[in-house]
C-alpha cells in the first residue's frame, strides 16, 4: 500500500491524514495496527473457524490488549501514561 493516505477535510477547513505516518517511539506503527480494523479482516481466518482475521491479529501477531496498550504507552486504566502534572496537562 502506498504511504500516501486519504486525507479528512475538518469542518475549520484544516486538513488531517486518516493514517499518521509511522513514527514516534512505539512498539507498533499505524500500518500495523491499521489491520485490526481493515473490514476484510471481520472474516474468519479459515473456513470454518470461528476466529477472525482481526481477533487473530490482536491476539497472536500483536500479543493481545496489553501488549499493545504497552507497545503504545498506553495505560488501560488511566489512559496516556504521563507524568502527573502532564497527565493534569491533557
Amino acid at each position: 500500500m502506498s504511504t500516501k493516505e486519504q486525507e479528512l477535510v475538518l469542518t475549520n477547513g484544516h486538513k488531517d491524514s486518516l493514517l499518521q505516518e509511522d513514527s514516534g517511539d512505539f512498539k507498533y506503527k499505524a500500518s500495523e495496527l491499521k489491520e485490526v480494523v481493515d473490514m476484510d479482516n471481520r472474516y474468519p481466518k479459515e473456513a470454518g473457524s470461528d476466529v477472525k482475521i482481526s481477533s487473530d491479529i490482536i491476539c497472536n501477531k500483536l500479543g493481545g490488549i496489553q501488549s499493545i496498550a504497552d507497545g503504545l504507552q498506553t495505560n488501560l486504566k488511566t489512559g496516556i501514561s504521563g507524568t502527573k502534572q502532564d497527565l493534569a496537562e491533557r
